[in-house]
């Protein structure tokens, strides 16, 4: 049987599971939100790497490193949405954040994103380090390459945000999916990318995902 796992909520049930019981009552440390990630050519970007701000025309340059770095900038912004809940101190979604979850993902990982943030906080946040760090992508393949859609197999390294390394199941393969930011998801200046994340499914049985992407 095929088993599927959005995996933003598998991240963050990681977290919610590392807690020591439902008592919300032991906050953690205030931590700064990261610095916002800019792109620009004239920085240290090497010159044969498109920016992620940009989707480029020739398809073949949607390669593993600049799936990576799309990628890593949309982690960044993820990381501040549950800082931005986590430092309210309310246990609710902030407006705050909800517009930077809306900027970073399509319609449906929004939600998804939004839901898992909420029991996260109700939860109380305890299995978050007190200085966390962004999630870490490593694109192991590029299986889908269009200005329309990226599927791609990656391994993630989410030890920053639930504090430890966890290990995968037997025949766990990880993916990303992202989809073309609207003009309105760029035009926010809350997404660094030109992308959004569209799914970030984990298959236990080894298959590949459909890889159609929707907004």
């Amino acid at each position: 049987m095929r088993r599927y796992v959005p995996l933003v909520l598998l991240v963050l049930a990681l977290v919610a599971g590392a807690c020591s019981g439902d008592d919300d009552t032991g906050s953690a440390a205030n931590t700064s939100i990261p610095d916002k990630t800019t792109t620009s050519s004239t920085t240290t970007t090497q010159p044969d790497t498109v920016s992620p701000d940009v989707i480029p025309t020739d398809e073949s340059r949607i390669d593993e490193a600049y799936v990576e770095g799309v990628l890593d900038a949309l982690f960044v912004e993820s990381l501040r949405a549950l800082i931005l809940v986590r430092d309210s101190g309310d246990g609710v979604v902030t407006e705050e954040a909800s517009d930077l979850v809306n900027a970073i993902s399509n319609k449906s990982e929004s939600v998804e994103i939004q839901n898992s943030l909420a029991s996260t906080a109700r939860s109380g946040f305890e299995g978050i380090p007190p200085e966390p760090s962004p999630i870490l992508a490593s694109v192991v393949k590029v299986i889908t390459a269009s200005r329309s859609c990226v599927l791609a197999e990656i391994v993630l390294d989410a030890a920053g945000v639930t504090g430890d390394p966890r290990t995968p199941e037997p025949d766990e393969r990880q993916f990303a999916r992202l989809a073309p930011a609207s003009a309105s998801q760029r035009d926010s200046g809350l997404n660094p990318t030109a992308w959004v994340l569209a799914g970030l499914p984990v298959r236990t049985d080894g298959t590949v995902p459909d890889a159609k992407c929707q907004q």
